[in-house]
């Protein structure tokens, strides 16, 4: 018995006045805690269920199901069949508390899964097989791990943002911050309910992310400008407009294949894509 792992158990009774239940571990005579707050739904006496150990103090164990073990472990179980015929990984899990959301990041080890929305294409079929309500008391969202930290952010928070409307990503690395321009109109999509979409992909992402609003007319404008220059002069040009209150280099944009990633490390700067 360790840390981490899954285990079934039964409800033996509520603790008062603790907030906890007494449970009994399957096949075992060990007994262990289930605080309600880490509870995935109330219990009644004789319920069986599945857990995470969460802690391991002496002789007191401690269950949870709303841990990153509980749900990375389960998701592993659930979707075994898509991770093996697909080549997929369970990266890295994130929730906040306080939300009933969640984040899970999932690797395409053969990089042929890009963005969160091709992933979901792709587990949509084994997951209309299983009901995830049955195992989960957040709602799971599924995002396409990248290595490249600014596409990490960007598939962390689109959905329910939009790709289109992203016209910046700035990544500042002595920040650990990653700042996104996006349409003004879309800004609450971004950053969701209560700021809860933002939240957990700045804790998935192990960064600080920072969503800001631009008006489309500002960015047209300066798209229009972009596309109307020859492309030698764009070439041979060095300069540079102001957007959105930071520079962006021109030579380098395509506002026709996506948004300006900016990189910034000391007082040097790279851009690109």
């Amino acid at each position: 018995m360790k840390v981490g792992y899954i285990t079934g158990f039964t409800v033996l009774k509520a603790l008062p006045g603790y907030d906890t239940y007494l449970c009994k571990l399957s096949n075992s005579p060990t007994l262990a805690l289930l605080p309600k707050k880490w509870a995935r739904k109330e219990y009644r006496v004789g319920e069986t269920d599945w857990a995470s150990i969460d802690k391991i103090e002496g002789p007191r164990v401690t269950l949870s199901q709303k841990s990153p073990q509980y749900i990375r472990k389960i998701l592993e179980y659930l979707l075994l069949p898509a991770l093996e015929e697909k080549q997929l990984r369970v990266k890295r899990i994130a929730r906040a508390s306080g939300f009933r959301y969640c984040k899970v990041a999932i690797e395409s080890l053969n990089g042929e899964i890009t963005d969160s929305t091709e992933l979901y294409s792709v587990l949509k079929p084994y997951l209309e097989k299983v009901n995830l309500r049955d195992y989960f008391f957040e709602k799971l969202s599924f995002v396409a791990y990248s290595s490249d930290l600014t596409k990490f952010v960007v598939n962390a928070l689109c959905p329910p943002g939009s790709r289109d409307k992203i016209w910046k990503v700035t990544h500042h690395k002595e920040l650990r911050k990653v700042v996104i321009l996006v349409d003004s109109t879309c800004v609450g999509l971004f950053k969701g309910k209560g700021g809860e979409n933002c939240l957990v992909a700045c804790k998935l992402c192990s960064v600080e992310v920072e969503v800001r609003g631009i008006s489309t007319a500002v960015y047209d404008e300066f798209a229009s400008t972009w596309r109307a220059e020859p492309v030698a002069k764009r070439v041979s040009q060095i300069g540079s407009s102001q957007i959105g209150g930071s520079q962006i280099d021109e030579k380098t944009w395509n506002p026709d294949e996506g948004p300006l990633v900016e990189v910034t490390a000391n007082r040097g700067r790279a851009s690109g894509w």
